[in-house]
């Protein structure tokens, strides 16, 4: 059996991005009740767009080097709005940015990825 890491509290992130403000310009407090949230693992995705809506459906597959099936199950489908698509792309943007800073660029192709681990 493999040991699952414990996700981290929500105290171990840092709020990246826009936080909305009130009508006189000071920062709004709205808070996130993650009582009945529910984590999932993801490192396949697929985007669809129409002119209302982004919706982003999420797939987790154990080995992707050794993906032989082409049929995945989705088990998260997440629809936006293209506001909030927008906010979501400059958000992850910024996260990204800092996480490269902080531990190097971050290589999207797997190959190349499995390459330097050889």
């Amino acid at each position: 059996m493999t040991d699952i890491p414990e996700f981290p509290s929500p105290e171990q992130f840092e709020t990246v991005g826009d936080q909305p403000k009130t009508s006189s310009g000071s920062q709004a407090a709205i808070k996130f009740d993650d009582s009945d949230a529910h984590v999932s693992y993801a490192n396949m995705l697929r985007l669809h767009t129409s002119p209302e809506e982004f919706a982003v459906e999420f797939a987790h597959v154990p080995n992707p080097a050794l993906l032989q099936n082409k049929s995945l199950k989705v088990s998260e489908r997440i629809v936006l709005s293209p506001y909030n698509a927008k906010r979501l792309l400059a958000m992850l943007a910024q996260a990204v940015q800092r996480h490269e800073n902080q531990f190097g660029t971050i290589e999207v192709d797997v190959r190349k990825r499995m390459s330097e681990n050889v």
